[in-house]
């Protein structure tokens, strides 16, 4: 029976396309998608959300790759709770939902119509690309000529350079530990003998896919600090607009561009989003998306302020890691914790 789920339906293409479509195996296609995701939220703030449209765009970019099956892969959208007026493009992110249809023989190995258990991730995955888009279309006073002087612009540019050096850190570890996480699965599933062992490998996935991606419940104080310093690069934008290089904060050439004029954008008014409970649609859940814990409860309205916030959540989230690893945990959360806090000595130190 195991080799007929190999062979006969497909389980190892399931696998794959999991792979490229939820953890960005295929990093262009996933920053085309995501190009093409954000330079919309930014052009269009009030229409962005048009399943149909999304759905065939991302039926286009990831329909060729290995493995995947266009026509299973669908997206929606959770609806957004009339109490929640928050404007963060990163609350935003939770609200896409990739539905990729599993076939009926393969759920008795997966427990899922769809692969439920890698949303998080691909969530994650989402607000990462975002940050560096927002990066992108954030530049010194050597590389434009701003239109008005921010009074800290040094500490503008030298939080743009700390987020940097952060999000390419974070993005090394998730990509390290998804691929890890996959080349297990493959491995596990190809040597089962049987059913029994092929769902206990799926169950030992869905596992290791959210606690060593930092998406656990029980990891949800460093889940939460993440997305504070994550949610920095949008304030920044915000506080310094002088920066950004057009009216489509981080749009890179080879985004696709709606060409629909010059409606505001989803770069929120208030320094930094506050946001709380969870998201339903119907009796389904996702992430709440919060941006951060007790260091949100100030709001600093300079880049000198978002600066400090920046080195305090960072102490807190290498605190946390580094508490983890001590535990017993994944070693993965040891050697995060130490490339987090030797780079924020060296910069802390500059």
């Amino acid at each position: 029976m195991s080799e007929i789920l190999r062979d006969d339906h497909g389980l190892m293409n399931l696998i794959k396309a999991m792979h490229y479509i939820y953890l960005s195996k295929n990093g262009a296609a996933f920053q085309t998608f995501t190009d093409w995701l954000f330079d919309r939220m930014d052009r269009r703030p009030n229409h962005w959300a048009d399943r149909f449209v999304m759905t065939d765009t991302f039926q286009n970019i990831f329909g060729s790759l290995p493995g995947v099956d266009a026509e299973r892969t669908s997206v929606r959208m959770l609806s957004q709770p009339v109490s929640d007026n928050t404007t963060s493009t990163f609350k935003a992110l939770t609200r896409i939902q990739i539905d990729y249809a599993i076939s009926q023989p393969l759920q008795n190995i997966t427990r899922e119509a769809s692969p439920v258990s890698c949303q998080q991730p691909f969530t994650l995955l989402l607000q990462i690309y975002r940050v560096k888009y927002l990066l992108r279309g954030l530049v010194s006073s050597s590389q434009h000529r701003l239109r008005t002087v921010p009074p800290d612009l040094g500490q503008a540019i030298l939080l743009r350079h700390r987020l940097t050096w952060f999000i390419e850190v974070i993005h090394q570890h998730v990509s390290d530990m998804a691929a890890r996480t996959f080349r297990e699965l493959e491995s596990s599933l190809t040597s089962a003998h049987d059913v029994d062992a092929m769902v206990t490998a799926s169950a030992l996935f869905r596992e290791h896919i959210a606690s060593r991606l930092l998406l656990s419940e029980k990891m949800r104080f460093v889940h939460d600090t993440l997305l504070s310093i994550l949610q920095l690069s949008e304030d920044l934008a915000r506080v310094c607009p002088s920066m950004t290089k057009d009216a489509g904060v981080g749009r890179s050439t080879g985004a696709v561009s709606e060409g629909d004029g010059h409606s505001s954008s989803l770069i929120p008014s208030s320094p930094l989003s506050k946001s709380t409970g969870t998201t339903h649609e119907d009796t389904e859940e996702t992430n709440d998306g919060s941006v951060g814990g007790a260091a949100h409860q100030e709001e600093p309205q300079k880049a000198s302020g978002l600066l400090k916030h920046f080195d305090r959540e960072l102490a807190l989230l290498v605190a946390a890691l580094r508490g983890m690893g001590r535990a017993g945990g994944d070693t993965a959360y040891s050697n995060l914790s130490e490339a987090l806090d030797w780079r924020s000595k060296v910069a802390n130190d500059s």
